[in-house]
């Protein structure tokens, strides 16, 4: 099966909205339509294209012709076309290290490495969670070479099973 993670494990979209919306600060105009999909006030802002541009306008052009409607990816009906959103705030990227690690980076008991290669997670009892953030595609990886996955997928590449997930 693909798809996200909590998905696969049971969960639905609605079971996860409530994250979503408090992570996020959407900076476009709410409506019946889309106000209970968005969240307002969260770390992350969500900026919808200030000025549709030429291109943006030709994309949406193109998808109504062929009988899409124009839609709010993030509402109940993704089908269809959308204008750009960008997470941005005053003209800055604003990505999750921003949102989160910049604030959390004097903590004393979060030390944040960067521009190092991780070969595997060593295992440790930890009192409360320990975040693995290599990206989208290295987490994963480092977590399975660490021996944390699917068994049948550990033994297929001969890597020791330590722990599963779920």
């Amino acid at each position: 099966m693909v798809g996200p993670l909590w998905v696969m494990k049971g969960g639905t979209n609605a079971s996860v909205l409530p994250y979503f919306k408090k992570a996020e600060d959407y900076r476009g105009h709410l409506t019946p339509y889309n106000a209970e999909f968005h969240g307002r006030g969260g770390p992350i802002a969500v900026t919808p294209e200030p000025k549709t541009g030429k291109l943006a306008k030709a994309f949406l052009k193109a998808g109504n012709e062929m009988g899409y409607d124009v839609v709010d990816p993030n509402a109940a009906e993704q089908m269809g076309f959308a204008s750009p959103e960008y997470n941005t705030c005053g003209g800055l990227r604003c990505s999750t290290a921003w949102a989160y690690l910049r604030p959390a980076a004097k903590k004393p008991n979060l030390h944040i490495l960067h521009s190092s290669t991780v070969l595997k997670v060593m295992t440790a009892i930890a009192k409360r969670e320990v975040i693995v953030s290599a990206g989208a595609l290295a987490s994963p990886k480092v977590l399975m070479l660490s021996g944390i996955g699917a068994p049948h997928h550990l033994r297929e590449h001969k890597v020791r099973y330590y722990k599963g997930l779920g």
